[in-house]
């Protein structure tokens, strides 16, 4: 009996604590093209305008993009276009990527695989050369990485005065040692 008459008043408590802290405020913002909504607290939203009031306090457009986006520089009313990524900076964004391999020779052993890597190793002491063994029994022997077929192809015209069967194909390369 005493528990109900306390539940009641428990509920009430709660119930009203509950609807005095929640004053929800929904915001529409635009980041790029793309619309977002978001749904929060009165007190944060507060917070948040504070904040972004003072870090907009005298600074320019491009301080305040997406860090994503390479800032774009403006003089008066002219606005020019991001520059070009450098390779250093490809490279530091996506250390792996698809290029071009050339593939001197596909073999049954591993043994003649090797041998023909040596070979190319040996004659051709710029390139770097490595086996493919994931279609066993079939090794591949690749020599050399370029991020262009047009990259590969003075490679590609010497390693086929020695091994006529020689292609470019594509594959996954370190970008590091592409050429």
């Amino acid at each position: 009996m005493k528990y109900v008459k306390i539940l009641p008043l428990f509920l009430s408590f709660f119930i009203s604590v509950t609807l005095g802290a929640q004053n929800v405020v929904t915001k529409t913002d635009s980041l790029g093209n793309n619309s977002v909504s978001f749904t929060m607290d009165n007190r944060l939203a507060n917070l948040l305008e504070s904040q972004v009031c003072k870090t907009n306090v005298g600074t320019s457009t491009a301080a305040t993009q997406v860090p994503d986006t390479p800032p774009r520089t403006s003089t008066g009313s002219t606005t020019t276009a991001p520059r070009a990524m450098t390779t250093a900076e490809i490279c530091a964004r996506n250390p792996k990527l698809m290029g071009f391999k050339i593939q001197v020779a596909v073999v049954k052993s591993r043994e003649e695989a090797n041998k023909i890597g040596l070979a190319v190793r040996q004659r051709f002491p710029g390139l770097r050369v490595e086996m493919d063994a994931l279609l066993r029994p079939n090794y591949k022997v690749l020599a050399g990485s370029f991020f262009t077929r047009e990259s590969g192809s003075a490679d590609l015209r010497q390693v086929r005065s020695a091994y006529p069967g020689a292609i470019l194909i594509p594959y996954r390369i370190f970008c590091a040692e592409a050429k």
